[in-house]
This record gives structure tokens, C-alpha cells and sequence, in this order.
């Protein structure tokens, strides 16, 4: 199985909720969410994220996370790709 695109998806009557669906080549489609810094996060998703997890296996949950947490200096919790990185791990563990 492998990653075939990722969507965001921001509705108008939740402005600070992002949702988020990692969509695979087998028709499973894993949903996550993030509601902090929602404009920042989703720009960090498909300007980071999607090109290095894309065609990669969504069940390597845990090597996907140690490619993710390539991009910050330890664990504060409030930056960008701790929160996008957590969004991809949801909708992971959903596949």
C-alpha cells in the first residue's frame, strides 16, 4: 500500500479546525485534525510533508514519524511541524 495524496480541508463554519485525509492506492483514506495555527500548519503539510510521505508505505507509522520529526530541535509542542506532523500521524493510524 502507498500514499497517494494528501488532502487538507477547511470548512467555513470551523475556520480554526483543519482537517486532514491521507488518501492510499487501496481506496483507504485516513483522517486527521489540527486546530492551532491552522493556515501555517496546512502550508507546512503540502510544502514539506506531502513530497517525502507521498508513495511511501502509510502502515510505517513509525518511520514515517522519524522522518517527520526530521524538521525541529526538540519537543516545545507548539511549533508548525510538531502540530503537522501530528495531524499525518492520525490520519495514519486511521489507514
Amino acid at each position: 500500500m502507498k500514499v497517494t495524496g494528501i488532502e487538507t480541508i477547511r470548512l467555513a463554519e470551523y475556520p480554526a479546525i483543519l482537517f486532514l485525509q491521507v488518501h492510499t492506492d487501496e481506496g483507504l483514506i485516513g483522517l486527521g485534525e489540527n486546530c492551532v495555527g491552522v493556515e501555517t500548519v496546512e502550508a507546512f503539510i503540502h510544502e514539506s510533508i506531502a513530497p517525502r510521505i507521498l508513495g511511501k508505505d502509510p502502515l510505517a507509522i513509525n518511520a514515517m514519524a522519524e522522518v517527520l520529526h526530521q524538521d525541529f530541535l526538540g519537543f516545545q509542542g507548539s511549533g508548525v511541524a510538531v502540530r503537522a506532523a501530528s495531524s499525518i500521524d492520525i490520519a495514519l493510524w486511521d489507514c
